[in-house]
């Protein structure tokens, strides 16, 4: 007996920061048109947002929170909260750092089109991940039921295409939201199967989807070690832990704090854009006092800038550390002055 079919209907936010972010009801074909046909505000911010992340990924993660976001979940009232839970009738699986794995974007997304259950794709707001939407064949009450087989669909659909190594399986919450992204390839295919919940969860037999779901948390924390490139440095506070069991009494150094204005931050994507005409580009930034210090680079030269921004607005400075070559210091300072005058 074919399902009776039913609107799919998402909701979006516009601020996930705040505690009571109110939610509104979206359609997948709105959501389509959103992806294809942004507002350019929105479309700015995002290559801005893009920019950033080329050269500064902590900064990306803080300024990609600015976006809107999706959820899956129904909520009443609709703020996105666990105990406002009401139902969820389509969900999302998320890759994402497609070029470490070596999976070009295009080649992924020409695959996975291919599945009929596949109802919309669409890339990452980083521009290196794919996420996909399927709906379910009636919704679901029963946010346990939910996330088991969530993550036995992922494990499932992971290991059809290859995806074990890019898959996020943190994403089977159902409060969990996806920030919203533009991409004039977007694919929606409105004629597609819905997922059944049955097939992959047997509500009879609790047991087996236990023994299953352990076998899917062994497979991902498998697939999570492999994930991580070889011969990384481990990070700076994992270091200092492991010195602090070390040494119990060593005095810890207190890391210098930086008043870093958000103008300055706010500008760093409008640089490497505009930087970019000039076949010049932001390579590394690290904080400093009212400011930012930025490494361009052009060919096989490289300049050092502190930009700051204060009461008068901002202020461009060359630097005088060695390697810096002074020409490019000097076109580099011209050309950011000129962007941030605009």
């Amino acid at each position: 007996m074919p399902c009776k079919k039913y609107e799919i209907m998402l909701q979006f936010g516009k601020n996930i920061t705040a505690p009571a972010d109110q939610l509104n009801p979206l359609t997948v074909e709105q959501l389509h048109r959103a992806l294809v046909s942004p507002k350019q505000a929105f479309a700015d911010q995002l290559a801005q947002l893009r920019a950033v992340k080329s050269i500064d990924e902590k900064r990306y993660r803080e300024l990609k929170k600015k976006l809107p976001y999706l959820v899956c979940g129904r909520f009443h009232p609709p703020v996105r909260r666990k105990e406002n839970f009401a139902a969820i009738e389509c969900f999302i699986l998320d890759m994402d750092h497609l070029s470490d794995a070596g999976r070009p974007l295009e080649e992924l997304r020409r695959q996975v089109q291919q599945d009929e259950r596949v109802l919309l794709s669409f890339a990452s707001p980083g521009a290196d991940g794919l996420k996909l939407l399927f709906k379910l064949d009636k919704p679901c009450t029963d946010p346990a039921l939910f996330s088991a087989f969530y993550k036995l669909f992922a494990r499932s659909f992971a290991e059809k295409y290859d995806l074990m190594k890019v898959m996020d399986f943190r994403t089977s919450d159902v409060t969990r939201a996806c920030f919203l992204s533009v991409d004039a390839d977007a694919w929606y295919n409105p004629e597609a199967q819905p997922v059944s919940i049955e097939s992959f969860v047997n509500p009879a037999d609790y047991r087996l989807t236990e023994k299953a779901l352990k076998e899917v948390d062994k497979e991902i924390k498998e697939a999570t070690t492999r994930r991580e490139p070889a011969g990384t440095n481990p990070p700076d506070d994992v270091l200092a832990r492991i010195k602090q069991r070390l040494n119990p009494n060593a005095r810890q150094p207190r890391q210098k704090q930086y008043y870093v204005p958000e103008e300055v931050d706010d500008a760093l994507g409008k640089l490497q854009q505009g930087l970019a005409g000039y076949e010049m580009e932001i390579v590394e930034t690290a904080p400093i006092n009212y400011g930012r210090k930025v490494k361009v680079k052009a060919g096989a030269y490289w300049a050092e800038i502190n930009i700051f921004y204060g009461k008068r607005g901002f202020s461009v400075v060359k630097t005088t550390k060695s390697g810096s070559n002074a020409e490019l210091a000097e076109l580099a300072a011209q050309v950011i002055e000129s962007i941030l005058t605009v």
